[in-house]
């Protein structure tokens, strides 16, 4: 499957390419010169956490529980049903279970969003970032964070979650931390991001014009 999705800002376009294994290929298009980066490569830390251990001194640091995961066996799944009604989900917040046939763009979202659209992200393949009473500058932290690697991330406010804090969510693994901490970030982005059971590498951003000037400061 072969998708295009073309966006042009003035003179700066951004093409990303959807397919196997080359979506996330951004051309900033600059003329006379510019260059590519693969907006998956962007990273919020140059740590690479893949198939490790969530560090204990990032943990600490950060205040995180023990990750949950159901290849860990801490964590059970719930289905993946598409419904068209609200869901009671055993889990809160959750990392599985029936869900709206819609899912959110990826991106950064001001106001709370229906539960069921972003659990369908996660289907996806996606992270989502579920805080609630953040400081003004911890909410800073976690939007620069995932300004240095926003592929497939999905940031929004939640305030059914039980504790202030932090979850970093993806299907069927999840992890609360009580402060944003772009290690904990990664290690879970490196373990769980792109991995659900119905990926879409082809799922345009929330909003183009602003993944166009990461990529741009990225390079600079």
């Amino acid at each position: 499957m072969r998708n295009l999705y073309l966006v042009f800002i003035g003179v700066l376009g951004l093409s990303v390419l959807a397919g196997c294994g080359a979506y996330g290929t951004v051309d900033t298009g600059v003329a006379g010169g510019g260059g590519t980066i693969d907006v998956k490569s962007m990273r919020a830390v140059d740590t690479d956490f893949v198939g490790q251990d969530l560090p204990d001194e990032v943990a600490e640091r950060a205040g995180c529980r023990e990750p949950e995961a159901v290849r860990f066996g801490n964590l059970e799944h719930h289905g993946a049903e598409h419904v068209d009604e609200d869901v009671d989900y055993e889990d809160n917040p959750p990392a599985s279970g029936p869900h709206d046939p819609v899912a959110l763009d990826w991106g950064v979202y001001e106001d709370e969003q229906p539960t069921e659209r972003w659990v369908h992200n996660l289907e996806h393949g996606h992270v989502v970032i579920a805080h609630k009473g953040l400081s003004e500058a911890q909410l800073g932290e976690v939007l620069d964070i995932r300004a240095r690697a926003p592929w497939h991330i999905v940031v929004l406010p939640r305030e059914a979650n039980d504790d202030d804090g932090v979850w970093l969510l993806a299907w069927d693994a999840r992890l609360y931390c009580e402060r944003p901490d772009a290690e904990a970030f990664q290690w879970f982005v490196d373990n769980f991001r792109d991995r659900g059971p119905e990926l879409i590498m082809s799922a345009p951003p929330r909003d183009p014009e602003e993944i166009e000037q990461l990529v741009q400061d990225a390079s600079a």
